[in-house]
């Protein structure tokens, strides 16, 4: 059984060169990352017009809002972990509420897979978590 999670990814791209005409490098886009994994989505932008979220729904409304992610084991930890790797958590390290500290923190960089925050990093992206 699984348990819904909710995200929401938000791409910015840069506009300040193109809007004063000036000619610059392909610039890559930013990058905020909202990741909620055992909330109930109550926000206004998930339709629940009880709760009043102004600066989320403002974000939302110029994002990309996922409405349908659903985690893939149902404790936060490995929630959490599968998110970040992409790798679908299969031992007991991994299915724990512990898995980040655990397999991602504790183990030396080169035993543990690229989460797409490495990858951002490695791409030259400044990350921030």
């Amino acid at each position: 059984m699984s348990k819904k999670g909710f995200f929401l990814v938000v791409s910015l791209a840069v506009a300040t060169a193109a809007i004063l005409g000036i000619q610059t490098k392909k610039t890559p886009p930013n990058v905020l990352f909202i990741c909620i994994d055992d909330l109930r989505p109550d926000l206004h932008c998930y339709g629940n017009s009880e709760i009043h979220s102004p600066n989320l729904d403002a974000l939302a409304a110029g994002a990309t809002v996922f409405t349908r992610h659903y985690a893939t084991v149902p404790t936060c930890g490995a929630s959490r972990y599968a998110l970040l790797t992409g790798k679908r958590p299969m031992t007991p390290a991994e299915i724990s509420n512990n898995a980040c500290i655990t397999e991602l923190s504790r183990r030396p960089r080169t035993e543990i897979p690229e989460t797409f925050v490495d990858h951002l990093r490695r791409s030259g992206y400044y990350t921030v978590g």
